[in-house]
């Protein structure tokens, strides 16, 4: 049986993954190009694993194997080809800004980057483009750890896959200053105190007995004194059963066997 464990990406990884990919966007385009209006974004990838078909899927393998994807929007190469080179949008009715071989092959290498750029800062390794390979189902389903880190450019939107393996390592946490250093629950309960009562018997008297009662009379309990008492704590809950005794001159109780 395969037995996967269940992850759930926390919301402060995603911001520190969103603030990566930012960074690495804005290194890119200094590189490159002005940057359009962009936005980013990290998040689970079962809750975006639905917008992967908007793209053409592209697998690639990180330094150690690992596989990773880009989903590619149709028409992305010529959107960087436009911007790096401050062309407006195609004017087919003049026949300006048409495609070219030399705009193209820019172009190419600017996504290459783009995707090389983006991959090394949120995993910390360099990556490489690789045979088509689709992702496994397990990646997209709930708890899976994977991460879908969107990065919107202009019109453009382009979508890394990364399984959790990639991921960094989040970072140990950090007792608070003034706190107490960290225990075990056993250690930390061991000092409580838990209130017991011992519960020795119920009796009734009518009204008019009641009324007639003195000091000095005595009250028989309709209990023998080797019946069994009952130990209770917080809530009435019994913690067990015990005899009624005596030590060094004070009363005390015999357990003589737990609750079930």
């Amino acid at each position: 049986m395969n037995v996967s464990p269940f992850q759930l990406l926390k919301r402060s990884t995603a911001d520190a993954l969103s603030t990566r990919a930012s960074a690495a966007l804005a290194q890119w385009g200094a590189a490159w190009t002005t940057l359009p209006d962009h936005a980013l974004g990290c998040a689970a990838a079962s809750e975006q694993a639905g917008r992967l078909a908007a793209g053409e899927l592209r697998h690639r393998l990180l330094d150690g194997g690992v596989s990773v994807w880009a989903a590619v929007p149709a028409g992305m190469e010529r959107h960087l080809e436009q911007l790096v080179f401050g062309l407006s949008d195609l004017d087919a009715a003049s026949g300006r800004h048409l495609a070219s071989r030399l705009g193209g092959g820019v172009a190419d290498d600017a996504l290459e980057d783009l995707l090389q750029t983006l991959f090394g800062a949120l995993t910390g390794r360099s990556s490489q483009a690789a045979p088509a390979q689709a992702p496994g189902a397990q990646l997209t389903r709930p708890g899976s750890g994977a991460v879908i880190c969107s990065v919107q450019l202009g019109e453009r939107a382009l979508r890394l896959l990364l399984p959790a393996a990639v991921l960094p390592a989040p970072p140990p946490l950090r007792a608070r200053p003034g706190a107490a250093p960290l225990t075990t629950l056993q250690r930390a309960l061991a000092a409580l105190p838990v209130p017991l009562s011992v519960e020795l018997c119920r009796t009734e008297l009518t009204l008019g007995y009641l009324r007639t009662l003195a000091v000095g009379d005595v009250l028989a309990l309709p209990m023998a004194t080797d019946q069994e008492l009952r130990v209770t704590g917080p809530g009435d809950t019994t913690v067990c059963h015990a005899h009624l005794g005596a030590l060094d001159g004070a009363y005390a109780v015999e357990l003589i066997k737990a609750a079930r």
